[in-house]
C-alpha cells in the first residue's frame, strides 16, 4: 500500500505537497505548494477519495494532472525513497502544528523537482510538455 500523499497532524488542516509544472517562469516552476485541504476545505487541483480503514487521500485532479501538477510523494515513490518522503512528512506534520521547521534539503528532493526548476523558461522544454 503506498504511503499518504498527506500528513494529517493535530491540526483542522491536511497538508498536501504538490508540485507545480514547468512554466514559463523560473520562479514558479517545479514549485512544491502545501496545499491545505480538510473535509470541508477543497483545493481545486485536487481530488479526495476514500483510501479505506476511514481515511482519506488525495489525488492530482485529471485536469491538472493533464497540465503537469504531481503529488510530491508520488515523485519520492518514483524513486523508491521512502526514508526522504518520511522526513518531508514530518517536516509537514510540524508546518501543521505551526511550527517553525528548516527548509527540506535541495539534495534530498526528488531529480524530477530539481528538473522541472532547471528546465522553467526554456521554451524548447515547453514545445516537447505541451
Amino acid at each position: 500500500m503506498p504511503a499518504a500523499a498527506y500528513i494529517h497532524a493535530e491540526s483542522p488542516y491536511t497538508l498536501v505537497a504538490v508540485v507545480t509544472p514547468i512554466t514559463d517562469d523560473p520562479g514558479t516552476s517545479g514549485k512544491i505548494k502545501h496545499l491545505p485541504c480538510a473535509p470541508q476545505v477543497k483545493h481545486k487541483w485536487l481530488r479526495a477519495y476514500d483510501a479505506g480503514e476511514c481515511k482519506v487521500d488525495y489525488a492530482v485532479e485529471p485536469l491538472y494532472a493533464r497540465r503537469g501538477y504531481v503529488l510530491l510523494r508520488d515523485l519520492f515513490e518514483a524513486e523508491r525513497r521512502a526514508e526522504d518522503w518520511a522526513v518531508y512528512e514530518r517536516m509537514l506534520a510540524d508546518l501543521a502544528l505551526g511550527k517553525r521547521v528548516q527548509p527540506f534539503p535541495q539534495d534530498r528532493l526528488p531529480a524530477e523537482v530539481l528538473h522541472r526548476r532547471a528546465r522553467g523558461a526554456d521554451p524548447e522544454e515547453q514545445k516537447s510538455h505541451g
